[in-house]
């Protein structure tokens, strides 16, 4: 083939939130990395589940943010080095979304440090190579 297609990795997690907890901001990594995303799975009341999406680690309340409604089943898909945090869950069921990274060999080789605990399955559709 013309162009080297570079390997490209997946890990995904569950996130259990309970009464009272929130997912604090973070980003999942640097420049290298794809995407990120998740999917809600269990979700009493979207309309009070939200991921808000912002460029700074400790942003400025003046600063614009971008929320997303975490409804069942709503896949929502960012670059990885965007920071994203959620509102305190006011429900007594627990709020249950599955998360995932998308990483390249490169960033794959790097947290070979991490393998242990972190488990990366090659994502690769061999019909393109």
């Amino acid at each position: 083939p013309l162009v080297r297609r570079e390997k490209t990795y997946i890990q995904c997690w569950a996130n259990t939130v309970r009464r009272g907890e929130s997912i604090k901001i973070h980003n999942h990594g640097d420049q290298r990395s794809y995407f990120s995303g998740n999917l809600p799975v269990q979700v009493r009341d979207p309309e009070s589940s939200f991921t808000h999406y912002t460029l700074a680690k400790d942003p400025d309340p003046a600063l614009e943010r971008y929320s997303v409604d975490n409804g069942p089943g709503k896949l929502t898909i960012f670059p990885s080095w965007l920071y994203h945090y959620t509102d305190p869950w006011p429900h007594d069921e627990v709020r249950i979304t599955v998360a995932f990274d998308i990483v390249s060999q490169e960033v794959f080789d790097r947290q070979s440090s991490y393998r242990v605990q972190r488990k990366y399955i090659l994502f690769d559709d061999p019909a393109i190579t």
